[in-house]
């Protein structure tokens, strides 16, 4: 049996980007990259959220909707 204890590493990561679709597409992104380098460990992006600087109006991003205009972003 192994002896590894297991543990949960709640991540909060600022991604600027110029909307909604592109802040989805760029943190899905990131989370592809993180399970192909480390592909015995579960990344898994939970929730995104748009947190304007100085500003209280934080609005959640669905994580469901499809990207739009996926051919118009750089990666």
């Amino acid at each position: 049996m192994n002896k590894e204890k297991r543990y949960v590493a709640t991540y909060t990561m600022y991604v600027y980007a110029k909307d909604d679709n592109h802040a989805r597409s760029k943190a899905k992104m990131m989370e592809t990259r993180e399970k192909a380098k480390f592909p015995g460990q579960d990344c898994k992006l939970e929730k995104l959220e748009s947190v304007p600087f100085a500003s209280f109006d934080i609005k959640e991003v669905s994580l469901d909707e499809p990207i739009k205009n996926q051919e118009k972003l750089p990666f």
